[in-house]
């Protein structure tokens, strides 16, 4: 593979997965920082926020397939959709842009975070996810749940809509943010490895949020091993239907 393809996919990943990112953040920020004028707590909101922001990324990163998450570019590997030296470049740029988004997002609402900073402390759940029950085994499992419920739609549902052309990435939207307002809630659903890292460590390294709460490394597997769990599900059952059924 060339540099130039190799940048290419850095560069139009890294767009589209820092578009994402900064909308989800933002969303979240609206929806949850309690001096923010939206302020509201609705996960319907969130739900429907998320979907309109992959969709929205999913266009930006056209030109480079817009996987946009970690656990679509190891599966596309899998299936022979492209090729294992290309991945290393999907996920640099996949993590470059999760890493920056979270800290344009922090900029935006700086002054928000100012207001009343000693509330701060509980802040991680707008920028990376915080589960309801924590529970590390449960945890992992609502995570590959909902990553197998979306790359259900990628692996499969893609494969039979390819004449929509780019309209194929407004139906990931519906999909994220059915998932989100289904079966999302228990982890704040990342079902993205680099969604959830990224902003976990920008926000314990990198943002200077006064007062801001401590990061659990120990769960922070969870949104790493859960979607790689569900996405080999899928693609397990695709091969099974191409070599088995068909």
């Amino acid at each position: 593979m060339s540099v130039a393809d190799a940048a290419n996919i850095i560069f139009y990943e890294g767009l589209g997965t820092f578009v994402f990112v900064l909308l989800i953040n933002g969303v979240c920020i609206s929806s949850g920082l309690r001096t923010a004028r939206s302020h509201t707590n609705e996960w319907l909101f969130l739900g429907i926020g998320a979907g309109v922001a992959v969709s929205t990324a999913c266009f930006v990163a056209y030109e480079a397939g817009a996987n946009l998450n970690p656990v679509v570019t190891v599966a596309n590997a899998l299936l022979s959709n492209i090729s294992w030296s290309q991945v290393p470049f999907y996920i640099i740029g996949q993590m470059l842009g999760a890493m920056l988004a979270p800290l344009v997002a922090y900029l935006v609402f700086k002054q928000e975070f100012d207001k009343d900073h000693e509330f701060n402390n509980s802040t991680q759940i707008l920028f990376f996810t915080v589960p309801e029950d924590r529970n590390l085994f449960w945890n992992t499992f609502s995570e590959a749940v909902g990553s197998f419920l979306l790359l259900l739609y990628v692996v499969f549902a893609l494969d039979t809509s390819s004449d929509l052309g780019t309209l194929k990435y407004m139906g990931v939207g519906v999909v994220v943010a059915s998932i989100g307002l289904a079966v999302g809630a228990p982890t704040c659903y990342a079902i993205n490895p680099a969604r959830d890292l990224g902003p976990r460590l920008m926000y314990s390294f990198i943002l200077p949020i006064k007062n801001k709460g401590k990061v659990d490394w120990q769960y922070a597997i969870v949104p790493i091993l859960g979607p790689f769990i569900g996405g080999l599900a899928v693609v397990l059952l695709k091969l099974f239907a191409v070599h088995v059924i068909a």
